[in-house]
């Protein structure tokens, strides 16, 4: 179901109690959810609709995209030049080298050294304010690895 409300002075909300748990209203002067950094007024305001789906989405990519920002940190850097070298041994007459430090990355991240994972999944949730953003960084807990052509 797609759910949505119109953005402007006469707005009429379909099915409110939901929309409350799922999308936090957006006041005129908060910052945009869309991620540009501008005033809400001055940026999705005038568009017909946003969906709650398109919001969720973008918000779990800006979770994604500002863990490969931040990590890995210069002192965890020779580990996973360590493992990556392991694997490119292993790996490189099968898949692109940039393939092989890619997939090696997660992983390092999400089995190596799962607390770096982790104890960046518990400073986002701190920040995270939708209940359906919340469960899927929940599930970000125990991740998997898949490999597929």
């Amino acid at each position: 179901m797609k759910l949505c409300r119109k953005l402007n002075k006469n707005v009429k909300l379909i099915e409110l109690k939901y929309l409350k748990e799922v999308y936090q209203m957006i006041g005129r002067n908060d910052p945009c959810p869309c991620g540009s950094g501008k005033k809400y007024k001055k940026c999705c305001q005038s568009k017909k609709a946003v969906s709650v789906e398109t919001v969720q989405k973008e918000e779990l990519e800006r979770v994604l995209q500002s863990f490969y920002e931040e990590y890995p940190e210069r002192k965890d850097i020779p580990d996973y030049l360590k493992l990556a070298n392991e694997w490119k041994s292993s790996l490189e007459k099968y898949l692109p080298e940039e393939m092989i430090e890619a997939i090696c990355l997660d992983e390092f991240f999400f089995h190596y050294r799962s607390d770096i994972w982790l104890g960046y999944l518990d400073k986002q949730k701190k920040k995270i304010v939708r209940p359906s953003v919340l469960r899927v960084v929940d599930a970000w807990q125990q991740p998997r690895a898949f490999i597929g052509k």
